[in-house]
């Protein structure tokens, strides 16, 4: 059985439109390049509304921080 993929989001605008390349990630979608992409934290905190939604203060707040992040 295969290990389950880990999502990698830009830390910069959310999108999981992301590359990793020369040692750097590279977003697709807004052109950020970094390090480092969205921590574990701030991965796990929008995993978890995006598979158990949350309330509307938080679903708010998550679109205003990445604008790219497709939450409902």
């Amino acid at each position: 059985m295969a290990a389950p993929a880990k999502t990698i989001r830009c830390a910069l605008c959310g999108s999981s439109n992301v590359a990793y390349r020369n040692g750097r990630y590279c977003c697709v979608s807004c052109g950020a390049r970094g390090d480092h992409p969205m921590s574990d934290a701030e991965l796990a905190c929008i995993d978890q509304a995006l598979s158990l939604g949350g309330d509307s203060a938080e679903l708010a707040a998550l679109r205003r921080r990445y604008p790219r992040l497709r939450v409902r």
